[in-house]
């Protein structure tokens, strides 16, 4: 699998993330959550990198402390998106 393969893998799976976070458009918190997914995957589609680790970092944690109602999939899908980022050289641990 190539790096373009992962990204596209990864953008794929933001896209999967963020139609199940817009499942509740009338819901702020998820509509929050929402935009900053879209603004993540713009990250990827630019290779801003830098963006790329604070957007990953910010979504990631809030998904995981979010009191309200977060689908249960989407930590799972960002989970995906972050491993095929890595596998890409686009995300360093």
């Amino acid at each position: 699998m190539t790096s373009d393969d992962l990204r596209a893998t990864a953008l794929e799976r933001l896209g999967q993330l963020r139609d199940c976070l817009g499942q509740r458009a009338d819901d702020d918190v998820l509509s929050s959550l929402t935009e900053q997914t879209e603004q993540l995957a713009r990250s990827v589609e630019n290779f801003h990198m830098e963006a790329i680790r604070f957007r990953l970092y910010g979504l990631r944690r809030q998904l995981k402390t979010q009191a309200g109602p977060v689908p249960p999939e989407a930590v799972g899908l960002l989970e995906e998106a972050s491993h095929a980022l890595e596998a890409a050289g686009l995300l360093i641990k």
